[in-house]
């Protein structure tokens, strides 16, 4: 049996109303209602209250038939450690060329004619006949 249906029959079975349900676990009703219906699913936490208040064990909410929830809380947990590792990229990146602009900036300053040779932003002339 799926989440939503495990659920839903709990609840029932408790003759509890979805907004005592939801007060219970302190989430709003909407929440709750949005487990029911399968639009969404709780964090791991609620889950553990959610199976504690309810006398449901964790395997029934999780491993029922054709349950998504499983697969979905997988799916979000790998989304996030490749969120998590773009991240990492994109702020390498930035640090390297803050570290580069940084060293352009140091030779330009300090005319040191080493770093200059490789500054893009300078202009480079060409001195022909003594005429700039």
């Amino acid at each position: 049996m799926q989440f939503a249906n495990v659920l839903r029959k709990k609840r029932k079975e408790l003759h509890l109303t979805q907004q005592q349900l939801a007060d219970k676990l302190h989430v709003t009703r909407q929440t709750l209602s949005r487990w029911e219906n399968n639009l969404s699913y709780p964090n791991l936490d609620t889950l553990v209250n959610l199976s504690e208040f309810l006398a449901v064990p964790l395997d029934i909410l999780l491993k029922g038939d054709g349950n998504l929830m499983v697969n979905k809380i997988s799916q979000d947990v790998r989304d996030k450690n490749k969120y998590k590792r773009y991240l990492l990229i994109v702020l390498g990146i930035i640090v390297l060329l803050f570290l580069w602009l940084s060293i352009l900036g140091y030779g330009r300053a300090m005319q040191n004619e080493w770093i200059d040779r490789f500054n893009p932003f300078l202009r480079s002339s060409i001195w022909l006949c003594g005429t700039p």
